[in-house]
């Protein structure tokens, strides 16, 4: 504790890494699977535990191909009242 040092804050995801991780992600299921959460999870700003918890159910279509995500809790929402996240109709 004596000798501190100020810790790096970790990049951020950036659409150009995505779009470079859906380019090598592959077409098998694991790969699908793998780009579905990372859209999902870039689409949301959620967190692990946010991604981790949502269901089918939790998903609602839009008219133009968008879509709704309920998130029902999470760390910052400790009452449990939940909030919806747009999804891109790519991430659809």
């Amino acid at each position: 504790r004596e000798r501190t040092t100020k810790q790096d804050q970790a990049l951020g995801l950036r659409h150009s890494d995505i779009e470079s991780f859906l380019n090598t992600a592959g077409s098998t299921l694991f790969g699908i699977r793998d780009a579905a959460m990372v859209c999902v999870a870039y689409d949301l700003m959620a967190r692990r535990s946010e991604l981790v918890g949502l269901d089918v159910e939790d998903l609602a279509d839009g008219p133009d191909g968008s879509g709704i995500a309920t998130i029902r809790r999470s760390k910052t929402d400790q009452s449990g009242q939940g909030h919806k996240g747009f999804l891109r109709p790519r991430t659809m």
